[in-house]
Formats: structure tokens, C-alpha cells, sequence
């Protein structure tokens, strides 16, 4: 019993050196870390908004198909499919901005070009479908 008694008095706490260095050490970690999530954060955004405009682009193709076997329509908005109730109204939301996306996003298939706007008519993106690219307009 002594024997144990005479180990716990003994131990000591950490030293200020040792403090240190496990701080240096976290803040290593935390440097190289924070760019990585960033990272992560950014791509899986620009994943997002691809996956609307692609959810858009298969909707207008089958409305076109549907609706147009001719071809003569060149381009189809969300309003078009909200009527045809590919959609529902307020139902497409933009990740990055969390603004509603509007009536007047179009698909153009002249173009290859899919431009979304917000409520207000303002372009959030385009998405070229032909060539897969992303431009960001609104942050």
C-alpha cells in the first residue's frame, strides 16, 4: 500500500515544454487540415449545382421529346416543367446561395447551355451540358 502511495506522489503534471510541443503539434495539424475541408466544401458545391442543372437538362430533354419530336423548340424553361409538374414550385433550391431557383431558368438546346437564375431573374450559374463546365456568375 505504501509502495503505491509513494508512486502517486511522485507523479507530477506536464511540464510547459511538453504543453508546447503538443500545441505546435495541433496547430501542424490544423494548418495543413482547414485548406483540405475548404477544398472538400468547394467541390462537393460545384457537385451540387451540377446535379440541379443535370436534373434540369433530363427534364427538358424529355419534355422536348415529348412535347416537340419536330425539334423546333430550341429551349425550355422551369416554369415549362413546373407546368408539366416535372417539378413543384420553390421545389429547386441553389446550394451555394440558398436561393430559390426562378421560373426563367432555361435550358438552351441550340446553345448546349443551361442558365439559372434566382427569383429576382438574376443568373446564379450556367452549365454547359455538352462540355460538362460550370460557370459560376453569383458566388
Amino acid at each position: 500500500m505504501k509502495k503505491i502511495q509513494n508512486m502517486l506522489n511522485k507523479e507530477q503534471g506536464l511540464t510547459l515544454v511538453e504543453l508546447l510541443a503538443v500545441i505546435v503539434v495541433l496547430g501542424i495539424i490544423a494548418a495543413i487540415a482547414v485548406p483540405s475541408i475548404n477544398g472538400i466544401i468547394n467541390d462537393t458545391e460545384v457537385q451540387a449545382r451540377e446535379a440541379i442543372a443535370l436534373q434540369l437538362y433530363e427534364a427538358a430533354r424529355i419534355t422536348d421529346t415529348i412535347n416537340d419530336p419536330e425539334g423546333n423548340d430550341d429551349d425550355v424553361t422551369l416554369e415549362e416543367l413546373i407546368d408539366l409538374e416535372y417539378f413543384a414550385n420553390g421545389d429547386l433550391v441553389d446550394p451555394v446561395t440558398a436561393l430559390t431557383i426562378g421560373d426563367t431558368t432555361t435550358v438552351d438546346f441550340s446553345t448546349n447551355i443551361i442558365t439559372v437564375n434566382d427569383d429576382s431573374d438574376n443568373e446564379l450559374f450556367n452549365y454547359d451540358y455538352s462540355s460538362g463546365t460550370l460557370t459560376s456568375v453569383n458566388p
